[in-house]
């Protein structure tokens, strides 16, 4: 089952996509206009609330077996807790760096794709979080 995904397969919905993400801490990522004014309108049109209601749902309707909806259970409360700005960033971050390692795999470029693999392993994400709080190691 892909929860690592689910996050970022939430988010799309949302339909936004930031340029150079994955060169940006979050920091750096809301001191462009553009990336806070488009959180603000998300925020202000619910669709961070609503990308999170639908990683909830999405995540128990694909949960295979016990185990993984007891999971899906702990990460729905966990979500909730999670900032806008983190969740809106982390989101975009994972859908452009899932979209370039489709890209370096499609081009043959294999050191590209551990070179992103490698950053995505040390990376603090959503789902790392998710997982150390609701007992995946």
């Amino acid at each position: 089952m892909g929860f690592k995904n689910l996050i970022f397969i939430s988010f799309l919905s949302l339909q936004c996509f930031a340029n150079n993400i994955l060169s940006l801490n979050i920091d750096e990522f809301y001191q462009i206009k553009a990336n806070q004014e488009m959180y603000e309108q998300m925020l202000k049109n619910g669709q961070i609330k609503k990308s999170k209601q639908m990683f909830k749902i999405t995540c128990e309707k694909q949960a295979k077996n016990e185990k993984e909806l007891e999971y899906c259970k702990c990460a729905a409360k966990e979500i909730d807790k999670i900032d806008g700005k983190l969740f809106m960033y982390d989101s975009l971050y994972s859908y452009q760096s899932f979209m370039a390692k489709v890209e370096a795999k499609k081009s043959n470029n294999e050191a590209e794709y551990q070179r992103l693999m490698k950053v995505d392993k040390k990376r603090d994400s959503l789902a790392k979080i998710l997982d150390s709080k609701c007992g995946v190691k």
